[in-house]
This record gives C-alpha cells, sequence and structure tokens, in this order.
C-alpha cells in the first residue's frame, strides 16, 4: 500500500492566506460576511500541516476494515510473536507516521480476536514496527524535492505554471470580479483562491459549508477545482515527463514482494505499508498510466473537455488517498495469479489489462520495461 496521510490542517502558506482574506473580508459591510462576526479561526501557524482528530481516526477505522477483509493475510505477517513479513515505512513528517500508527492500531486491535497468536492475551496490545525516514532518504520513495534535476525542470521552471496561471487570469479573475461587485471591496483572483482554500478546509474539519462556501456560487467550485487540477498536473504528474517516472523506487519494491511470491520464497514481505503524500500518490497513478487524458490539460480547453477529463485531484489524490497492490490466486488453480489495484479501497482497471484482475504475467510486461532505473540516474 502506498498512501497519503490522513486529513491534516492547512500549511503555513494557507494558514497565512486564510488569516489574510479573514482581515480584506472584515472590510466589506455586506450582510454576506455576517458569519465573520462569530467566526473562530482555528488555523494557527503552529498547526501547520499537523495531523488533526479527524486524519487519526480515518486511518484507525480504515485499519479496522482492513482487518476484517483480510485476515488470512494477517496471520501470514506474523510468526509466533514477531512482525516478521510486516513492513511499515513513513516519511519524515509527522504526519505520515502518525497515519501509519493509527493504521496499525485500527488493523491490530481488530484483528487480535482473528490472529493465531498462543502467547496473546486479551490485554496484550500487538505493537507492530514502523520505520520512519530521514528526509535525506528519500531517495526509496522517489521524493521529488531531494531530485535535483525535478527542482530544475518541474519546480523552478515557469513552464510549470504557464497553464494555471493563465486560467486563473481568464476564469478565476472573473469570479472575483463578480465578488468584488456584490461585497463592495476590491478581491483579486488569488483572493477568491484564499476563500476556496477557506472553504475547503472548514469542510474537511468541521464539515461547515456556512462560512467561505456561501460567498461561492455552485458554477464557480468546478473552475476552482480544474485550476488547481492544472497546478498538480504540471507540478506531480504527465504535464512533465519526469513525473511518470519517479515512482520507479517504489514500483521496483512493489514488484519485487510479487516476483517472491509468485517464485514460492518463504521469507519476503506479505504486507507491506508505505505512508507518504500527495505527490507520491500521483507520481505511482502517472507510472501506471492511470486517468491520463488523451491530450494535456490546457487552460484553454472547452467546458465539454473540462468536463469529461480524466485527471481529478480531489477523486485521485485526496488526504489519506492509497493505491493497494493485491496478489491474488485463482481458487480453482492455485498456480495462476493475478494483480488488482486498489484506488482508496476501490479496484481500478490498468491501462493494456482487460479487466479489474489482471494475470501477473501481463502486468509484469506492461511495467517491468518501466523499472530498469534508479533514482540516482533519474535525477543527475
Amino acid at each position: 500500500m502506498i498512501s497519503r496521510h490522513a486529513t491534516r490542517y492547512p500549511s503555513v502558506g494557507d494558514t497565512q492566506e486564510i488569516t489574510r482574506i479573514i482581515k480584506v473580508l472584515k472590510s466589506s459591510n455586506s450582510a454576506a460576511v455576517d458569519w465573520l462576526a462569530t467566526y473562530d479561526n482555528v488555523y494557527s501557524i503552529r498547526r501547520g500541516k499537523e495531523l488533526d482528530i479527524n486524519g487519526m481516526r480515518e486511518f484507525y477505522d480504515y485499519g479496522h476494515r482492513v482487518s476484517r477483509s483480510y485476515p488470512d493475510l494477517l496471520n501470514q505477517v506474523v510468526d509466533v510473536d514477531v512482525f516478521l513479513y510486516y513492513s511499515s515505512l513513513a516519511s519524515w513528517s509527522k504526519r505520515t507516521a502518525q497515519s501509519a500508527i493509527a493504521f496499525q492500531t485500527g488493523l491490530f486491535e481488530a484483528s487480535k480476536s482473528l490472529l493465531n497468536l498462543p502467547l496473546l492475551r486479551d490485554d496484550t496490545p500487538l505493537i507492530a514496527p514502523l520505520q520512519t525516514l530521514f528526509f535525506e532518504n528519500g531517495t526509496n520513495v522517489g521524493q521529488a524535492d531531494i531530485c535535483d534535476r525535478w527542482i530544475t525542470s518541474v519546480e523552478n521552471n515557469p513552464a510549470t505554471t504557464a497553464e494555471s496561471d493563465s486560467y486563473l487570469n481568464q476564469f478565476v479573475s472573473l469570479i472575483a470580479s463578480r465578488l468584488s461587485q456584490e461585497l463592495g471591496i476590491t478581491l483579486t483572483a488569488i483572493d477568491v483562491e484564499a476563500i476556496f482554500t477557506g472553504c475547503t478546509f472548514d469542510i474537511t474539519h468541521h464539515n461547515r459549508v456556512d462560512t467561505f462556501c456561501t460567498l461561492l456560487a455552485p458554477e464557480d467550485i468546478p473552475i476552482l477545482e480544474y485550476h488547481r487540477d492544472l497546478v498538480k498536473y504540471y507540478e506531480y504528474s504527465y504535464g512533465n515527463e519526469l513525473n511518470t517516472k519517479l515512482a520507479c523506487p517504489l514500483m521496483q519494491s512493489m514488484m519485487t514482494n510479487m516476483e517472491n511470491a509468485v517464485s514460492g520464497k518463504e521469507d519476503y514481505t506479505r504486507m507491506d505499508i508505505k505512508l507518504l503524500h500527495s505527490e507520491s500518490v500521483l507520481f505511482v497513478e502517472a507510472f501506471l498510466g492511470l486517468f491520463k487524458d488523451d491530450q494535456h490539460l490546457r487552460a484553454d480547453w472547452s467546458q465539454q473537455q473540462i468536463d469529461n477529463r480524466k485527471f481529478r485531484t480531489s477523486e485521485i489524490s485526496g488526504f489519506g488517498s492509497n493505491i493497494v497492490f493485491q496478489l491474488l490466486s485463482d481458487k480453482n488453480n492455485p498456480t495462476a495469479k493475478f494483480v488488482r489495484v486498489l484506488l482508496s479501497e476501490r479496484p481500478v482497471t490498468l491501462p493494456s489489462c482487460d479487466s479489474e484482475l489482471c494475470p501477473f504475467e501481463t502486468f509484469k510486461s506492461i511495467y517491468q520495461p518501466k523499472l530498469n532505473c534508479s533514482f540516482a540516474q533519474l535525477c543527475n
């Protein structure tokens, strides 16, 4: 499993933008911002990007669901009282480590009654191991911000933001003009983005749509979502060819585990958990060819093209999004192996595979040629 961490507080930058736009909106005399009189801004810099209680519960519950769905697998990862065939890794951040701990707590707490462990008492907690990476060791998981080539050709490349900037100036600015007239203050496209940020985090943290969201019309939301998709598409996905290759280390590890299982080796990792970030999920999806549109996303796309696009970050890389690779056997023919990929617990059909169950040899023939790579070669 390769997963983004669970729900968190806004980044420091987003926190500052929410605080700034609150001050701007308070200068309006419109009744549309009366909610600000009692609004409690809980988004402080000291909480920037920290996991919140919703996120902890999300992954705890997810662990419970996995334990109920795959009880036989859990018995295979524990050898007497040792987690011999289980691997869990989190990136350098607290939010990924906390997400992993929440998942493992739910996973093994719910499965205690299912595990065949003679030494286990009812009051004995199962403490699964968790390895965390130092920032500079991110080569093992394809971490973009230690990849010199990515920093140069993507992050610091003006072309990366050309389409999103163009769309912002053409369409988000129209929302700003309308809101300026309605509220009697001058707002920019950047201000609208800040309002949308406040809206999304109030929904995420408090399930509230009666604050920032009230300023946006229903037709504004798809515009703002597409703008953010343009940003992520070129920064972390198909908009730059390098992004389709950076998941190579993650996929190499996954393929090795599968090949060991298929070949009948005894000592191999049966369950491999990696808690990372949104870009990690997007890199893997791009490596697999999932959610790829026929053309690059553009600012001048028609509304029909925008509406019919496959690449939607709200559906494929939100908080807690995860990609699970399952190696399955045919009950009637145990030697026949199949790969099934789940995106946030729902099966997806891989390109070049005819169904959700892809024969292992077909899966291997599709992706093995892309695995002859190294992070160092990609990034230097």
